[in-house]
């Protein structure tokens, strides 16, 4: 669910970056970076 949810996400990353704001979005835990592209995206949520 994971890998595929990552292919989804509205920016476009390191893949290690895309992985974690994946698992982020499937789990619903809200996610705290400093990273700007995953802080722009309307789908992960953020704490």
């Amino acid at each position: 669910a994971v890998a595929r949810s990552s292919t989804d996400l509205d920016f476009e990353g390191d893949p290690a970056d895309e992985l974690i704001a994946a698992t982020s979005v499937v789990h619903g835990v809200p996610l705290l970076t400093r990273d700007r592209q995953i802080r722009s995206s309307k789908r992960v949520p953020l704490a």
